[in-house]
């Protein structure tokens, strides 16, 4: 099986616009995740799903591969939906890019326990969880507990309270 570990690079965030490409320690820090990332053993690609040219360009930079997405997508998922659509791989990795010290052993496990539990993949609507109007993505452990979950409508709520 094949993983891939993508990481969505939005630049015109709202709290800190840049921040991608903020380059205080000498690389930018989009570079620094990447870099981590691709210290992980069992990945077989890693590539930055960017919302701006200016992602694109200074990945370009440091050699790494880099899908542009639309501007227009309300999550990172959504990004890596759209990177990944063709990719050849089993099992896709979302990385935050801002996580310059996130360890490789870290990712590697995580990929180990999706290559080898196939409860571990993603359900959707999970009948245990009573919610309406709402697109859940649940990862579960092997005890199923939570690991993950993701509330499309909270996001959309909040951003409307905010107008």
């Amino acid at each position: 099986m094949k993983v891939l570990a993508c990481i969505p690079a939005r630049y015109s965030s709202s709290r800190f616009p840049g921040k991608v490409l903020a380059k205080d320690t000498g690389k930018f820090l989009i570079q620094h995740t990447y870099e981590q990332t691709c210290r992980a053993k069992l990945l077989d690609k890693v590539i930055i799903a960017a919302d701006d040219e200016k992602v694109l360009r200074a990945a370009k930079t440091f050699g790494a591969e880099c899908v542009m997405t639309s501007a227009e997508h309300e999550s990172g998922t959504d990004r890596i939906a759209e990177a990944v659509k063709n990719a050849d791989a089993d099992i896709i990795m979302n990385l935050q890019a801002d996580e310059p010290e996130i360890d490789p052993a870290n990712i590697d496990y995580l990929a180990e326990l999706l290559l080898k539990t196939q409860d571990a993949r993603p359900k959707t609507q999970d009948p245990r969880l009573k919610t309406q109007d709402s697109l859940l993505v649940t990862f579960y452990s092997l005890l199923s507990r939570v690991l993950r979950l993701s509330l499309a409508v909270a996001r959309v709520a909040s951003r409307s309270r905010q107008k």
